[in-house]
């Protein structure tokens, strides 16, 4: 539709949906029309009303002795739309999965994904979609139904094993196929967005959330700290650890620190993150990104008086151990790697008999006491780094209180005197 359609409109098109700017409905109509133009400006019959008032025309037709035949509707709107879907009938238009190899492609190849998010989407299009016959179906074909019958069936097919967290990332992938498929490649299809967004599933059909150790209560805390400092001080691994605690950064990108990170000696730029991604070789690797996990996670955070005096004892292991590394948790002149930091701390809980979890567990533990201590949900975002409280809050926030503290708190409110 070049000639209808400048490629910088095309690119004013493209930011207007990127950011919700424009309505999509408009849009589509918009787009519809300027396709049945060029699909009217290059047909090569004429378009005439017989006398009975009906609408015809010839259309190209290999078995047919002259190589046409001939069309007929009601209505000159009519007959222009079959037209159109005449002519689409020969347009080679691809299939949903190789339309979500392109948008894969293009995704990786402008940077708007890392490598990491690239694997973790081809891995959920091989689990749900592919097999399914949404994969083979032609983009134009698929209807708002379609979609809806196949997330219904996603749903049966993984019910009760599949988390709210992997099925919103399916949804996301569908979504940006057919946003992709639209204005990026012009091709006809559905605008799914608002359809995706609105299919709200019951909680019941999901994975149960796991809403026990979650974190490290405060009786475990202390022990972990205090075991590190008795046990450990001079371990940049261990002592990594607190670190993470402190400051409740992800293990990635803990990982990745560099001492030019630091402004001054009270305030983190967050700014890179460690990724996993597959190589040429098929095996998952390793990799530093020059951006951390979300957009939102780019950025300073303020470090506590136990942070600070955790980030001062790790520059003075480095200058025990010699490191001239510019990676601020090094070890050998390298970083320390998560799964080296996760395996620490899976030892240390062995050690002091609790029960064993990762390093992620340590920043919803930093996020969870700094909420009890009644810190404003305001700065525990921005410490947290998320785009939305609402991740703070439902997905962070877990009781660190043991149970004789809850129990004294509940009986704060006691009101029969026999039981006072």
């Amino acid at each position: 539709m070049s000639t209808k359609l400048s490629d910088s409109d095309f690119d004013n098109l493209k930011y207007a949906i990127e950011h919700d700017i424009l309505d999509m409905s408009r849009i589509t109509t918009d787009v519809e029309e300027l396709k049945k133009a060029e699909v009217l400006e290059k047909h090569p019959f004429a378009i005439w009303q017989g006398k009975n008032g009906s609408w015809y025309t010839n259309v190209p037709c290999e078995t047919s002795p002259d190589g046409r035949k001939k069309i007929k509707r009601s209505t000159k709107e009519k007959l222009e739309a079959a037209l159109v879907k005449e002519y689409e009938e020969h347009i080679d238009i691809p299939t949903f999965g190789e339309c979500f190899k392109m948008y894969q492609d293009y995704t990786l190849e402008c940077g708007k994904v890392s490598k990491n998010t690239y694997d973790r989407k081809d891995n959920d299009y091989h689990r749900f979609i592919e097999g399914t016959g949404l994969d083979t179906s032609r983009i134009d074909r698929i209807r708002e139904e379609d979609i809806m019958m196949f997330l219904d069936d996603v749903l049966n097919r993984f019910r009760g094993t599949i988390a709210r967290k992997a099925f919103n990332n399916l949804k996301g992938i569908i979504t940006g196929v057919f946003s992709y498929a639209k204005v990026y490649k012009r091709y006809t299809c559905i605008y799914v967005k608002e359809l995706v967004s609105m299919y709200s599933p019951s909680s019941r059909q999901f994975k149960p959330k796991e809403f026990k150790e979650q974190v490290f209560n405060d009786d475990e805390v202390d022990m972990i700290i205090s075991h590190i400092l008795q046990h450990y001080w001079d371990s940049m691994r261990h002592v990594g650890l607190l670190f993470i605690l402190f400051t409740g950064l992800r293990v990635g990108e803990a990982c990745t620190l560099k001492l030019s990170d630091f402004v001054g000696d009270d305030k983190l730029h967050v700014q890179r993150t460690l990724s996993k991604a597959k190589g040429d070789d098929g095996k998952s690797h390793r990799i530093v990104s020059d951006f951390p996990k979300t957009e939102s996670s780019n950025g300073i955070i303020l470090l506590s008086n136990d942070a600070i005096t955790v980030y001062k004892h790790m520059l003075e292991l480095r200058k025990l151990n010699n490191e001239s590394s510019d990676w601020f948790m090094a070890e050998n002149g390298d970083y320390i790697t998560d799964n080296k930091l996760d395996k620490a701390l899976r030892a240390l809980c062995e050690e002091l008999n609790i029960t064993v979890r990762s390093c992620h567990k340590l920043r919803k533990t930093y996020c969870s006491e700094m909420l009890e201590m009644g810190v404003s949900e305001k700065l525990v975002q921005e410490q947290m780094r998320h785009a939305d409280i609402s991740t703070t809050r439902n997905h962070y926030y877990f009781g660190t209180k043991v149970e004789s503290e809850k129990r004294e708190q509940i009986n704060m409110i006691s009101r029969l005197p026999m039981a006072n």
